[in-house]
């Protein structure tokens, strides 16, 4: 079995995993292997936290949990909250803004956890089918009420191509999603409304 230590800022510091020749099935034996609880721990604690505020009958709150974004109602005039999804290449500081309400907004992306070597970036959403680093986009965000399901949806489709990943989202009710691709193109569904803060 593993071994555990989970720290404050989420790293788990792994001392082993089982083997297959320890009995267990599909699991490699890995020596001192680091790995990172925030895609999965981050948005489920999001969303707890925001349930927690409804149950105290709190209704206009945003919370900001590590760039997670959970929006409980409105703002008191009964607008909704602006933020910007930012621009993964850098040339801006965000891509596009929206103003939304009770509702989540979470990015996955490849420009925050990263290293180069020899001139190639190495970021840390792995695809399943070649066991490295994803490239379809440099960021994918995802709308939806549950913060923990908006978590999962954005490392997920960071991981897809834009058509299977659409597909999914399509599938879903009050679901949107926002993916950026490497070239600045910008891709979202018909729910996403874009504003232009200067108007």
């Amino acid at each position: 079995m593993s071994n555990l230590l989970v720290r404050a800022d989420g790293v788990e510091y792994v001392t082993s995993y089982p083997t297959v020749d320890d009995g267990v099935r599909g699991v490699a034996f890995i020596e001192n292997v680091v790995t990172h609880s925030s895609y999965r721990g981050k948005g489920y604690a999001t969303e707890k936290a925001a349930q927690l505020l409804v149950s105290m009958n709190c209704s206009s709150y945003v919370l900001n949990i590590g760039g997670n974004i959970r929006i409980i109602g409105t703002k008191k005039d009964g607008s909704g909250w602006k933020t910007g999804i930012k621009d993964p290449s850098g040339d801006t500081l965000y891509a596009l803004y929206l103003e939304i309400s009770d509702t989540s907004c979470v990015t996955s992306g490849d420009y925050e956890r990263y290293y180069t070597v020899e001139g190639t970036r190495y970021h840390h959403i792995i695809d399943k089918d070649t066991l490295m680093p994803a490239t379809y986009f440099s960021s994918i965000t995802i709308l939806a009420k549950d913060s923990g399901l908006a978590d999962a949806l954005s490392t997920a489709l960071f991981s897809m191509s834009y058509e299977d990943g659409r597909a999914l989202v399509d599938s879903l009710e009050g679901v949107e999603a926002i993916w950026i691709y490497k070239d600045k193109t910008i891709v979202y569904t018909d729910g996403v409304n874009p504003i232009n803060l200067e108007s």
